[in-house]
Formats: structure tokens, C-alpha cells, sequence
């Protein structure tokens, strides 16, 4: 599996050598999405019933950046999940981000639990 993929890259070159490959992204539409409880709930059962071989994450990183430092720091090492009092565009920043970091927690998890490497 090619998570948070954006154009998958991975899973294009994957199946390029002759090997199943899925690309989950938001871009693809809300089937791909993987902060979606539906999606989540389907690639757990991928993993748990030893479909997938191997993952590679991209989870997005651009509220988690340290290159946001130099606009408005809205995360430190000390609040990782986000400064209090952040609002606006940044506030919606803050919750996409830890919702994707969340799902990728969570998928490393069951990985972890079934012996399915990943890298991301």
C-alpha cells in the first residue's frame, strides 16, 4: 500500500515491476481517505488478513514543518498536538494535520501487530 500517496508514485512504480499496488490519497476522492473511520476500518482488515505485504507512508507534514517556524509557529517539541490559542487557518492546519498523523499511528500499530513491514 502507497498511503498518502499524492500522484502514487510508489504504487506506480510497484506495479511497474509487476507487483499489486494501491495508492490511497485524498486527491483520488473520499474512497482514498484515510482519516475516514469506512477507509481506516478497510485497511486495517487489508493488514489483519495478511493482504498487504508492505506500506509506505507520506504522511503530510506541513503543519509539523519546522519551515512554519519562520511565519507562526503553531506546534513545539513541548506540544506536539498544537499550541493552545491557535486559530483561524492555522487552527484547521493543526486538526488535518493530527488527524492524518493519527491514522498513520494507528495503521503502524496494526503493522507492528502483524509483522508488516512499512517505512515512511
Amino acid at each position: 500500500l502507497d498511503l498518502f500517496s499524492g500522484v502514487g508514485g510508489v504504487a506506480k512504480s510497484c506495479r511497474k515491476h509487476q507487483c499489486n499496488a494501491t495508492a490511497y490519497d485524498i486527491a483520488g476522492g473520499p474512497q482514498f481517505d484515510l482519516t475516514s473511520k469506512p477507509v481506516m476500518r478497510h485497511i486495517v482488515m487489508l493488514i489483519m488478513t495478511k493482504q498487504v505485504a508492505a506500506i509506505m507512508f507520506a504522511t503530510p507534514c506541513t503543519s509539523f514543518s519546522r519551515a512554519r517556524d519562520r511565519t507562526s509557529v503553531i506546534r513545539t517539541p513541548d506540544s506536539p498536538w498544537g499550541l493552545p490559542g491557535v486559530c483561524g487557518a492555522d487552527a484547521e492546519r493543526l486538526r488535518t494535520g493530527n488527524k492524518t498523523v493519527r491514522s498513520t499511528i494507528a495503521i503502524m500499530k496494526v503493522c507492528i501487530e502483524v509483522g508488516v513491514p512499512f517505512h515512511s
